[in-house]
């Protein structure tokens, strides 16, 4: 999340508070693509090399680190839950889109299936334990030699 938000800001956005979204919803990330690509589209126009390159970098950048990783999984989906229907359609033109965007980027695209992760502390890599397992210290040990 802090990583998109650098993003974000490197190119003077901020999320509206008001509009409760998240940093990382497809919406937003979406729109920040659209903002690169007018931008390069601005440097062009121009003729300002410098502001291109730095726009096609962050674009590739931002695909290969963000919106590339799981927006084909993302659209996939969206299109196996509704298929035939509006939403199934929109979900395989994302897919498609974000591919062709990775392919112009020189950027390995996301796999069109994401597994997602066990919500049961059993099968997670690494946990802290329950709430309860944590909270057994009710009082300070004194070290020795620390009176």
């Amino acid at each position: 999340m802090s990583d998109l938000g650098a993003f974000f800001r490197a190119f003077g956005l901020a999320l509206r508070p008001a509009g409760h979204e998240r940093i990382d919803h497809i919406s937003c990330e979406c729109e920040f693509l659209l903002l690169l690509a007018r931008k390069e589209a601005y440097a062009l126009e121009r003729g300002d090399q410098a502001m291109r390159e730095e726009t096609r970098r962050a674009a590739r950048l931002f695909l290969r680190d963000h919106l590339g990783r799981f927006a084909p999984a993302f659209g996939k989906r969206l299109a196996r839950e509704d298929p035939g229907g509006f939403y199934g359609a929109l979900g395989d033109l994302c897919a498609a889109f974000v591919t062709e965007e990775c392919a112009w980027a020189h950027v390995a695209a996301g796999p069109e299936v994401l597994r997602l992760r066990s919500p049961s502390e059993a099968e997670a890599p690494m946990a802290c334990g329950t709430g309860e397992q944590l909270l057994q210290i009710t009082r300070p040990v004194a070290l020795e030699g620390s009176g």
